[in-house]
């Protein structure tokens, strides 16, 4: 009775610790699902805010009593500096429409012992970008808050006819890079529905495989997400997502997964750890880029389940031995 006791105890209360990489797509999808994500914060759109940053290609009226020199139409350069009357240039990295007032004021305050407000009216909503490379008009062109990437091309006059350009690497303002197959993106463009051309964008349409420092940039178009979640493996990269849009794309935490311990790989051989957060708290959300591994880990057991483990293990080996003496009539 006491060895019959003990194995079904130890049935009942092993908890195998399994590799934080399980790779069984299988396995993981008979996981239950916990759909409770913080929602995505809304996300400043200079496009349609009422008090937007201000972006390469915005026109701006701007009007003082002053001195009639001061009033005119103006536009954000490719740079993000808005040229003035006096030879004034105020750059607008990160400021907004609201804030520019005062950025004018302070500019012009040496020319005028007195200085009445500036008015200033955002009077045109448009991107300027540059392209070059393999197209018939390379250039800087404007375009149409959240334009396709076709009206990008029929804007610099189509792709070029001598020279097919077969990849497309794309600059932003902050130096970050993307980059695509543009034959992949024609044949599956929902695929590529995360990409988006921004203002101060430089989009290079080019015959040779984009590279960073050696390395294919094709290679960091997508986010790996591993571990405990229903759907592990690659996920096309979009600008703008963050790790909550990740996880529900890969159908959400099993139930075993431990979203306190949630980390974030990054580097050639993923072993740079660029971030360990609680999921569950709302404030820590790291910025994901392209080639990140997004690694969600199973639910460890503690120290008393671990105890609780080896003891019922222990107990499993004494009862197949007491079961094989007894078999065999060994006393």
């Amino acid at each position: 009775m006491f060895f019959s006791f003990i194995f079904c105890f130890s049935g009942c209360s092993t908890n195998k610790e399994r590799p934080e990489f399980p790779y069984s797509e299988d396995q993981n999808q008979q996981m239950k699902k916990m759909p409770l994500f913080p929602a995505e914060k809304e996300k400043e759109d200079s496009a349609v805010a009422v008090d937007p940053l201000l972006q390469p290609g915005f026109v701006l009226e701007i009007s003082n009593i002053e001195d009639r020199k001061l009033n005119g139409s103006f536009k954000v350069e490719f740079d993000e500096t808005l040229h003035l009357p006096y030879n004034v240039v105020i750059k607008t990295t990160d400021l907004k429409l609201s804030a520019l007032k005062n950025e004018l004021s302070g500019a012009y305050r040496k020319f005028f012992q007195s200085l009445s407000p500036f008015t200033v009216q955002l009077t045109k909503r448009v991107y300027l970008l540059e392209v070059r490379g393999l197209v018939e008009k390379p250039g800087k062109i404007t375009i149409e808050p959240h334009a396709s990437l076709e009206a990008v091309i029929s804007q610099a006059g189509g792709l070029s006819k001598e020279l097919p350009p077969k990849y497309l690497r794309i600059v932003r303002k902050d130096h970050s890079q993307f980059a695509l197959s543009i034959i992949d993106y024609f044949k599956a463009g929902s695929q590529f529905a995360g990409l988006e051309v921004k203002a101060g964008d430089t989009l290079y349409f080019q015959v040779d495989t984009p590279e960073q420092n050696g390395i294919s940039m094709l290679n960091l178009t997508t986010i790996q997400v591993m571990g405990e979640v229903s759907k592990p493996g690659p996920l096309t990269y979009q600008p703008g997502k963050d790790i909550y849009d990740y996880l529900l794309q890969a159908g959400g935490p099993a139930s075993m997964a431990d979203l306190s311990r949630v980390k974030i790989f990054r580097g050639n051989s993923q072993n740079r750890l660029i971030a360990d957060l609680d999921l569950m708290e709302e404030e820590k959300r790291p910025v994901v880029k392209p080639g990140d591994l997004i690694l969600v880990p199973y639910d460890k057991p503690t120290p008393s389940e671990k105890k609780i483990s080896q003891a019922s293990n222990i107990a499993t080996i004494i009862s197949a031995l007491a079961l094989v003496l007894i078999t065999f009539g060994v006393r």
